[in-house]
C-alpha cells in the first residue's frame, strides 16, 4: 500500500514521545484508505448498466405518457357510449310486473 505518512518508527522516539504517542489513530487512517480504494476499485471494475435509467421515472419516461394517454381515451370512450344508451329502460331485476293491488 503506498500511503502518504509512513509509519512511526518508536524505537527511535523517547519514553515521554512514546507516551503520547497513539498508533490507533494512524492504524484508523490506513484501514479507512484501505477501505476507500476497495470501494473505488470495486466501482471501477462492476458491470455498467446496460440500459439508460433516469431518475424518479424508473425508467419508462415516454411510456407513462402513453399510458396517460391511453387510459383518457378509455375514459372518453366510456362517458361516450353511456351518452348513446337509450334511457328509460325498465330494470330487468324481475322478469314479472308488479303487482298495483
Amino acid at each position: 500500500m503506498n500511503f502518504r505518512s509512513s509509519k512511526v518508527d518508536r524505537r527511535y522516539l523517547d519514553d515521554t514521545e512514546k507516551a503520547a504517542f497513539s498508533g490507533a489513530e494512524q492504524e484508523t487512517y490506513e484501514r479507512r484508505a484501505r477501505a476507500r480504494r476497495g470501494a473505488l476499485a470495486y466501482e471501477r471494475n462492476r458491470d455498467q448498466f446496460a440500459t439508460e435509467q433516469t431518475p424518479g421515472t424508473g425508467g419508462i419516461s415516454p411510456g407513462l405518457a402513453i399510458q396517460q394517454q391511453r387510459t383518457r381515451e378509455q375514459g372518453q370512450e366510456k362517458r361516450r357510449s353511456e351518452s348513446l344508451r337509450p334511457q328509460g329502460i325498465p330494470s330487468l331485476s324481475s322478469p314479472f310486473p308488479e303487482d298495483p293491488a
